[in-house]
């Protein structure tokens, strides 16, 4: 074994030490576009790097291209304490899965990456939660033909055995909610998205920050089908929908990037509220008391919940000044600027509009008094 594992280590190794532009030169460890986020990520593992090394030497070809993309995607305090069986379970599972299920081969490739191989979902704990959750559901789903009747069975027995309770503000693996038998709805979320992906089934996390008619936010389930539409429950009174997939998505997807960091911790969120309802297109243009446009300005859109003002979103102006969100009709404040100054204003959005808002700086258009108001779903 020595044999095979010293050449791939002191190679690795040496990768580590030259530019980054090197990690093309890695053909073993999945496609180009990955090479550098793995370089990045194990050079990021500290102590922890030989789990990576023990990944590739021992992964089969046709996983390649997944352990280099989760490796390449994976935050780094989870780069600290990944340990190779979970790791190596979870990837075998998932590919398995995609061969066991018949309406599993319909995903195509990107979606089964982001959505069905990640082997975490929010913040909970990482667990080695995938052998329990395939043999569970190839039970209950082993025959079903397509994914809705494969979700249709996997979800009578989750409603069974977990149910909503509040628990502490972090969040909790899927077996503590399995063993207490309950959840906060990101738990429950967790444990059923979990569910659906040992089922080859393409899963993601959804959530609205605050509620713009009521207090609290919420926290939910999306799941796609064999023709590539995402299903969830009705959420219209939301003023924003935010869902995140694991990894970056393709620019070409055709989603609304809300936010994209790359590096050491990458990560994407996408703006999903025009798939639950219409939307006003809000243009927010930030200007300095000379009419000039201001690069880098934060702009933050606010709802009123828990008896305060609290920020859904935050945005950040180009070099033209401008910003844009897709966001529901309804009443909402907004506030821009820099460290040294800022605008604030009350804005209404109207469905299917584009609406465009000036905010200069030093500025502040807010009466003594207002209410911000949200339309019934139509």
């Amino acid at each position: 074994m020595l044999k095979i594992i010293f050449p791939f280590t002191i190679f690795l190794l040496a990768c580590l030490l030259i530019m980054p532009s090197a990690a093309s030169q890695w053909p073993e460890y999945g496609p180009d576009e990955y090479s550098q986020g793995v370089v990045r990520a194990i050079g990021n593992a500290g102590d922890n790097a030989g789990t990576f090394f023990r990944i590739y030497d021992n992964c089969p070809d046709e996983w390649r291209e997944g352990a280099a993309f989760l490796v390449a995607n994976m935050p780094v305090v989870d780069l600290a304490v990944m340990d190779y069986d979970t790791f190596m379970a979870n990837l075998r599972l998932a590919y398995e899965a995609r061969e066991t299920f018949p309406y599993a081969k319909a995903i195509s490739n990107e979606d089964f990456l982001h959505s069905v191989l990640p082997y975490r979902v929010s913040q909970e704990p990482i667990e080695n939660w995938r052998p329990f959750f395939y043999e569970k559901v190839k039970e209950l789903a082993g025959n079903a033909k397509t994914i809705q009747e494969a979700v249709n069975a996997i979800d009578k027995w989750a409603g069974t055995a977990i149910g909503y309770k509040p628990t502490e503000r972090r969040d909790q693996g899927p077996f503590e909610t399995l063993k207490s038998g309950y959840g906060r709805c990101e738990e429950m979320m967790i444990f059923y998205i979990d569910a659906y992906r040992a089922a080859g089934i393409p899963a993601r996390q959804a959530w609205t920050p605050y509620w713009p008619h009521c207090d609290d936010n919420h926290a939910w389930t999306e799941y796609m089908t064999e023709d590539g539409q995402w299903h969830f429950p009705p959420a219209a009174r939301a003023a924003l929908v935010m869902s995140v997939p694991f990894g970056i998505p393709k620019a070409d997807t055709g989603v609304e990037l809300y936010r994209v960091v790359d590096g050491d911790n990458p990560y994407a969120i996408i703006n999903s509220t025009p798939a639950y309802k219409p939307t006003s297109e809000l243009r927010v243009e930030v200007y300095d008391e000379n009419g000039e446009p201001v690069s880098g300005a934060n702009v933050y859109i606010y709802v009123f919940n828990y008896g305060a003002l609290r920020p859904i979103a935050k945005l950040e102006t180009m070099d033209d000044g401008q910003c844009s969100i897709s966001i529901g009709e309804g009443d909402y404040l907004i506030t821009g600027g820099t460290e040294e100054e800022g605008a604030a204003k009350v804005i209404h959005t109207i469905r299917d509009e584009i609406m465009t808002y000036e905010l200069t700086l030093g500025s502040i258009d807010i009466p003594e008094s207002f209410w911000l108001e949200y339309p019934l779903p139509k």
